[in-house]
């Protein structure tokens, strides 16, 4: 190798070496600059996140409180609604007996004084003498029913179903507790022959 090719090689390697020194250096500063970089893109996304969490948490809220709003007026709709439709039921429904003033001779007045109860239907039985019979009736025919064999349990559900009916045409239609009765009456009677036919 001649001293001028040799020459040559060592520039060469020299640029070589200084073109790899200078690439490791840059790549270096690339490096630190990204580095330097990083915690500034973390606080940005963080503070985008936050804004996203918080403008997420806004629209929870809101829909929240609409649909709350939305429900409160569903529920005084249906108040309203059927506050409306109970009124025409009172318009129509009987007015309720009124018990006459108090005098000495007076029975139902003096009978009422002693009829308190929280079952409407016993309270004006306990008030008027001929439903007071009619009572007596009744216990007569269920007694029968009973002892012709009827179904103890079938006995005691009908029974059952009925003093809620009878305290609720109490309620609602005094004048109609009279049938209320002649119809269970003429249940148990049937309920009474049945029975003894088998």
């Amino acid at each position: 190798m001649t001293p001028k090719k040799v020459k040559q090689a060592a520039s060469a390697s020299k640029a070589k070496i200084a073109d790899t020194r200078k690439a490791r250096a840059e790549k270096k500063k690339t490096k630190t600059e990204l580095a330097k970089l990083e915690p500034v893109k973390a606080k940005k996304a963080d503070k985008t996140s936050a804004k996203n969490t918080k403008a997420e948490r806004d629209r929870v809220e809101k829909a929240r409180v609409e649909k709350a709003k939305a429900e409160k007026a569903r529920v005084e709709k249906a108040k309203v609604e059927t506050a409306a439709a109970r009124k025409p039921e009172r318009a129509k429904s009987a007015p309720k007996p009124t018990l006459p003033k108090p005098t000495r001779d007076n029975p139902i007045r003096k009978a009422s004084n002693r009829c308190v109860s929280s079952d409407a239907g016993a309270a004006l039985v306990c008030a008027d003498p001929s439903l007071a019979a009619a009572d007596r009736q009744l216990a007569r025919a269920y007694r029968q029913a009973e002892a012709a064999g009827a179904s103890t349990a079938t006995l005691a559900r009908q029974q059952a179903r009925w003093l809620e009916a009878r305290a609720q045409a109490a309620r609602e239609a005094p004048w109609a507790v009279r049938d209320v009765y002649e119809a269970r009456i003429a249940e148990l009677n049937d309920m009474t022959r049945d029975a003894r036919a088998y």
